[in-house]
């Protein structure tokens, strides 16, 4: 598990260093102040071997109608101030593990790349490239992201474990497909514990292929007579609680990010969903990072892990002074004491 990073130069965070991270993290802060930054940070950070392509997943996340080879949209704003020569610098240090280095710049020398190819064909000459460099202990990964106008070449490196929860409440393929992994291995009951936390009635989920031909998600209700309905009917909280839930319960998980983590959920799912998120955590022992701007939020979950007599709870606020980014580290004891003392951590 991560229990420090150092961010240089990456998006708007030109400078944070944080320490103390625990099992389950929730960042918070005001505005513009670096937390989906920070929580892309880690992400990258903790698949060093696939950062060129985890980098291009969180870009193409942010705004899908701008192409992944038009460098000065897609990938100039990764860099702080978006000075893509001088690059951008990420630091970790893991549990029990070697720390760990992803460095990314704009390449000073020839872009030429023999050999890369796109779905469109050989490269040409004349192109931008990206110097990857990755070190983990003494292991070192160099690589580059070519790209020119005619398409872009991605190392196809290998990622691990570390899982970017879905932020909508649209179901993608990977739910999908973990979900029928987790149906196989006879662990779904584990995902309807937290789907009854937003509706008592849910009897099961099922994948089935009413057309003979894709398969869809449906929901089975103990109070309702009828066919299973589709998830698409099931409301925002709900489908956004099937995401995460196939996501924290995925064979291998090591890590799992929730961007805005209580959005369209009633303030009253809030703490039994912190609860389900906290024992199978530590069930399963696999590292949360979330994000909120909600004190419902923040109360929630450490009432949850209170409950649970479960220290593994962090806070981390972030606060902007001009171009330095600070971090504050909450245990759950100090979150406790500041929410009895009606003192406001959300910066």
């Amino acid at each position: 598990m991560i229990e420090a990073i150092t961010v240089e130069r990456f998006r708007g965070l030109q400078h944070l260093e944080v320490a103390g991270f625990g099992r389950v993290n929730l960042i918070l802060g005001k505005n513009n102040c670096g937390k989906t930054a920070l929580m892309e940070a880690l992400s990258i950070a903790r698949q060093p071997a696939a950062a060129a392509r985890v980098v291009a997943f969180h870009q193409h996340l942010r705004n899908r109608s701008i192409p992944v080879h038009d460098f000065e949209r897609f990938w100039r704003p990764l860099f702080w101030k978006q000075d893509a020569d001088q690059g951008l610098a990420l630091r970790v240090r893991v549990a029990g593990g070697p720390p760990t280095s992803v460095e990314l710049r704009k390449s000073q020398t020839s872009s030429l790349f023999i050999g890369g190819t796109t779905a469109t064909g050989a490269l040409p000459q004349s192109s931008w490239t990206i110097d990857t460099r990755a070190e983990q202990g003494e292991q070192e990964l160099k690589n580059k992201i070519v790209g020119s106008s005619t398409g872009v070449h991605i190392p196809p490196e290998a990622g691990e474990g570390s899982i970017w929860a879905s932020t909508g409440p649209d179901i993608t393929e990977n739910d999908i497909r973990n979900f029928s992994n987790l149906k196989q291995a006879g662990r779904d009951a584990e995902l309807a514990m937290l789907l009854r936390e937003i509706d008592a009635n849910v009897s099961a989920i099922e994948l089935l292929s009413p057309s003979g031909t894709q398969a869809e998600l449906f929901v089975r209700l103990a109070q309702h007579d009828g066919p299973s309905l589709p998830m698409s009917m099931m409301g925002e909280g709900f489908q956004r609680c099937f995401g995460m839930g196939v996501s924290a319960l995925a064979e291998g998980t090591t890590t799992l990010f929730i961007d805005e983590i209580d959005n369209g959920l009633h303030h009253s799912a809030l703490t039994p969903v912190w609860s389900w998120l906290a024992t199978i955590s530590s069930k399963r022992n696999f590292q949360v990072f979330a994000t909120t701007h909600s004190e419902e939020c923040i109360e929630a979950a450490s009432r949850a892990f209170t409950a649970a007599n479960d220290d593994g709870l962090r806070v981390i606020r972030l606060d902007r002074r001009q171009d330095k980014t600070v971090a504050a580290v909450y245990n759950r004891d100090l979150v406790e004491t500041a929410i009895a003392a009606d003192v406001e951590i959300r910066g």
